[in-house]
């Protein structure tokens, strides 16, 4: 199996979030899904996600408040198809950035597209736009 990590390394996964994580900021679709005070922290928890999902170190579940399945992470964002869709366009746009291509490339597309596709949770409004949830204000 080829693990991206190997090939990747916790630099190429930082540099990969980073890349996303400036793309979100200002996209009208998915940005509203990330609230400014914690881009920065969602960044490297993104990161560390990563690297340890694909072959790398367990930091991301020593640092605690993590979840085994995303599912139960993201359940008061309404996910619809064309949210997924401009997530996976934007993710696809870091990867091309970073210079992520061959088996690596091919492994995390696929992983990308099961997980958006899973957390999908809400058709949408009648025009396609996700609903306005409540997003985590409570959370420090």
């Amino acid at each position: 199996m080829n693990e991206p990590f190997k090939e990747f390394g916790e630099e190429g996964f930082a540099a990969l979030a980073a890349a996303f994580y400036r793309r979100i900021a200002t996209d009208d679709v998915v940005g509203w899904f990330y609230i400014e005070e914690r881009r920065a922290f969602a960044e490297g928890r993104m990161a560390d996600y990563l690297i340890f999902r694909f072959g790398g170190s367990d930091r991301y579940i020593e640092q605690g408040e993590c979840h085994a399945h995303l599912r139960l992470h993201h359940p008061w964002y309404g996910i619809t198809p064309q949210v997924r869709d401009r997530w996976l366009e934007l993710m696809g746009a870091s990867m091309d950035e970073v210079g992520l291509t061959g088996p690596p490339r091919e492994r995390l597309d696929h992983f990308f597209l099961d997980t958006c596709t899973a957390l999908v949770n809400h058709d949408g409004t009648a025009d396609g736009t996700p609903p306005t949830f409540v997003q985590r204000a409570k959370r420090p």
